[in-house]
């Protein structure tokens, strides 16, 4: 049973406002303002939550939702943020009905109702035998007193910056010679330098031997590339690759600065941060987050697209939950807090166990290139990269050029002598 609270209160101007930016501070509590609607509904308070909690309207086509949506995804949002208080300021003004609609709305939310009266009135039928008076003193100790700093005053991170690792920094010398140009300097961590380098040359040999060529080259230097976060350890990783290259009979052309710099400015899944997820929140759409924590831990888009209500599995609200993938449930570390969101959306909206987890708003199955779509929005307005890799050789060879890596194989024709007078040739 939800716990109704009624206090008649007038406040000056300035504790007014402190009231209404309390869920600044307070992110467990959500303060909004009562007013008279000519529909009667409760899509506009709805509306106003989602509002106070940072979330926008539809990201992808600018629409608003439909009305049974939207009281859906305040109900979800407030459970999956630990809501647990709702304030509801000048609410003499809601009629007996909307003030019926205001406590089914708290009682769907799990959350505690304040009605927070600016004049003295009867108390109306529908908050007699369930509203608790309350002084307006003990209103004021229980949320105005010891009110911790507002969040816009303190310095905030750029949620698109990622903290660099402590890796030494290494010279920008050829594969040959680079691990011995590294011991010989005397760089306090050579260990994690050599420990590195040989795990890329182990990788490296072990995918060659099962699949010799270029685009294997390739890859295994994206893959690394997307592992690591700091551009030093890119280029190791990239020399190491360099001198297996050179073993097995193909030659890197590397534009070390460009490697440099598109390793400090490329978004990818080394650089994701926990003000990036945070930052994510912004959308009402409970799918744009799931989508990105699902493809994070690991899922490709069409299994993505087949998951049903009953592949999500969460013990406790507070529990990491999992995904049933390949007859396994793995973990959602990353953004579960969006999964269970989404799955709460669903499950309000009146979804059964076995029906899909993600639809559009007209009940029609997302088709799996509209998950990277998601992904990309996400990646756009927060930096987060959660980008579906292609697990194909296609584009390998145009991805590597525009980090400024090529590669080609040793021949007679291609390198020495002869090679370097052809190219001095008039008509080469």
């Amino acid at each position: 049973m939800t716990q109704v609270y009624r206090v008649t209160w007038n406040p000056d101007t300035r504790t007014a406002r402190r009231l209404n930016h309390l869920t600044k501070v307070r992110p467990d509590v959500v303060v909004i303002q009562a007013r008279v609607e000519r529909y009667r509904s409760t899509t506009p308070m709805a509306r106003d939550v989602l509002k106070r909690l940072g979330k926008q309207r539809n990201a992808l086509t600018a629409k608003p939702f439909k009305s049974a949506a939207v009281i859906a995804q305040a109900q979800a949002w407030t459970e999956a943020q630990g809501v647990s208080d709702l304030i509801v300021t000048g609410s003499h003004v809601l009629t007996e009905f909307m003030t019926t609609l205001t406590i089914d709305f708290a009682r769907a939310c799990n959350a505690r109702l304040w009605m927070v009266e600016y004049i003295e009135r009867p108390s109306p039928p529908a908050l007699a035998g369930v509203a608790d008076q309350v002084t307006p003193e003990a209103f004021r100790k229980t949320w105005l007193e010891d009110q911790p700093v507002s969040r816009d005053s303190q310095d905030v991170s750029d949620p698109g910056q990622a903290t660099p690792p402590s890796f030494p920094r290494v010279f920008d010398t050829n594969a040959t010679s680079f691990i011995d140009d590294c011991e010989t300097i005397g760089n306090p961590g050579f260990s994690q330098i050599k420990e590195l380098y040989d795990e890329v040359v182990a990788d490296l040999t072990k995918g060659l031997a099962t699949a010799p060529g270029m685009e294997t080259t390739l890859m295994v230097f994206r893959d690394w590339f997307y592992r690591l976060p700091c551009e030093d350890q890119v280029v190791t990783a990239l020399r190491a690759i360099e001198s297996v290259s050179i073993r097995s009979g193909y030659f890197l052309h590397i534009d070390i600065d460009r490697i440099r710099a598109t390793a400090r400015h490329e978004p990818r899944p080394a650089l994701r941060t926990p003000e990036q997820w945070s930052a994510l929140g912004m959308y009402a759409n409970t799918d744009i987050g799931a989508i990105c924590a699902l493809i994070a831990a690991g899922l490709p888009t069409s299994e993505i697209a087949q998951l049903r209500i009953r592949s999500i599995k969460t013990e406790r609200s507070d529990s990491t939950p999992s995904v049933q993938f390949n007859d396994q449930w793995v973990p959602v570390t990353e953004g579960g807090n969006y999964v269970k969101a989404h799955l709460r959306f669903r499950q309000i909206l009146g979804a059964k166990n076995g029906d899909r987890l993600f639809l559009t708003q007209f009940a029609t199955p997302l088709r799996p290139e509209t998950f990277a779509v998601n992904a990309q929005i996400a990646m756009l307005s927060t930096g987060l990269d959660t980008l579906p890799r292609l697990p194909d050789r296609r584009f390998v060879r145009k991805w590597a050029e525009a980090c400024g890596v090529t590669i080609d194989r040793i021949s007679r024709d291609s390198y020495g002598p002869q090679a370097n007078a052809a190219k001095l040739r008039p008509d080469h």
